[in-house]
């Protein structure tokens, strides 16, 4: 055998809707910077005993117990704490992979408060896509260097319909895969595309692989592979390569055609790896952008909230001297300017008296002027 294709993918729709990979709350209460990490137990869930078990979770992860209720109009969920202490829900980038079951927002808290409504409504329903991966080179696939493995990449990405149903991907016009000593086996992956998590599955993945041998006019008929799931790790098992007799074993070289084609592959992943990689940085700051946001935006309201205060300080000191007593002032005396009534003339009770001046010689001869 030279060469090798994957022909098809099938697995069993059975996976829980709540799993390791989507059911941590992240939240934190007011007065402590420890982050509660809430775990909805696994299992399958209806809106009439979800809320019950997202409030057990809280409860048993925080320090005061927390209850859940939901709204059938606007189909939200509101937690509420039943303690003294004020509580603000993480976003998804924070840690809180239930961000999709539960409603709340990827990328902003919600705040303090005693009861938190959050954003979005309730998904119970399991309808957002599970990413096929794998570590062979499939045409159109995409890398997941913003998850797990960069050396995963997306070769399909399927919406599940119902619980139960066989899902198959068909490698339609999928590269041939030359084998050598460097292919030591093919992995699959189901991955949840909201928190780039594995989905633990409950049954077998099932593979076709085809092989290509040049000594031979046509391909060897299609062998079919079951892998059995761990109890982490679903799909990890290698598959060996046929194990030919020593004296069949010839490693033929590569033609020209065989190693274009490798190059092209090559390339087409290290750009597509670039690309994801640019992609990510720039996630990367904006989610940046987006806290320094938050924070500035905390900061500001601390700050309006203290000025509040110091209003409302003054308001009632103002108030509590208003009601006071008043102290009773001492009297103060203005000094009266005394004026002296001098009578008139010609008032009653006086004599008037008129003065003429007149014009004298006195001894030495010289005039002076005298009343009289």
């Amino acid at each position: 055998m030279e060469m090798m294709k994957v022909l098809s993918v099938s697995f069993l729709q059975d996976w829980d809707l709540v799993s390791s990979a989507n059911n941590v709350i992240a939240f934190v209460e007011e007065g402590d910077s420890t982050i509660y990490n809430a775990t909805i137990a696994p299992g399958n869930y209806s809106i009439a005993n979800f809320p019950l078990a997202v409030a057990d979770a809280m409860s048993a992860a925080g320090t005061q117990s927390y209850t859940v209720s939901y709204d059938g109009v606007s189909r939200k969920i509101s937690i509420a704490a039943t303690g003294p202490k004020k509580f603000k829900i993480l976003p998804a980038t924070r840690g809180t992979t239930a961000y999709i079951l539960t409603g709340q927002s990827r990328w902003t808290e919600t705040g303090y408060y005693q009861m938190v409504t959050l954003k979005n409504p309730v998904n119970l329903s399991g309808s957002y896509p599970v990413l096929l991966t794998s570590n062979i080179q499939v045409k159109g696939s995409r890398y997941l260097s913003d998850f797990n493995d960069s050396a995963q990449s997306v070769v399909a990405a399927v919406v599940p319909d119902s619980f139960g149903d066989v899902v198959t991907w068909t490698n339609d016009g999928g590269e041939w895969l030359p084998v050598d000593d460097t292919i030591s086996k093919i992995e699959f992956y189901l991955i949840d595309s909201m928190t780039g998590l594995e989905v633990a599955l409950n049954s077998p993945l099932t593979k076709q692989m085809e092989e290509l041998d040049p000594n031979q006019e046509s391909s060897a008929a299609p062998q079919e592979n079951v892998e059995k799931p761990t109890e982490q790790v679903p799909v990890q098992q290698a598959e060996k390569k046929p194990e030919q007799p020593p004296m069949q074993k010839v490693k033929r070289p590569m033609t020209d055609k065989q190693r274009a084609a490798l190059e092209k592959a090559q390339k087409a992943r290290a750009a597509q790896l670039r690309e994801m990689q640019a992609k990510r940085e720039q996630e990367r700051e904006e989610q940046e952008k987006q806290m320094k946001l938050d924070e500035a935006k905390r900061v500001l309201e601390q700050e309006k909230e203290r000025k509040r205060k110091e209003k409302e300080e003054r308001a009632m000191k103002r108030a509590k001297a208003s009601n006071a007593p008043k102290k009773k002032q001492p009297a103060t005396v203005s000094r009266a300017v005394r004026r002296t009534a001098t009578p008139q003339r010609g008032s009653a009770g006086t004599k008037s008296k008129r003065l003429h001046l007149s014009t004298i010689k006195d001894s030495t001869g010289r005039m002076v002027r005298v009343y009289g």
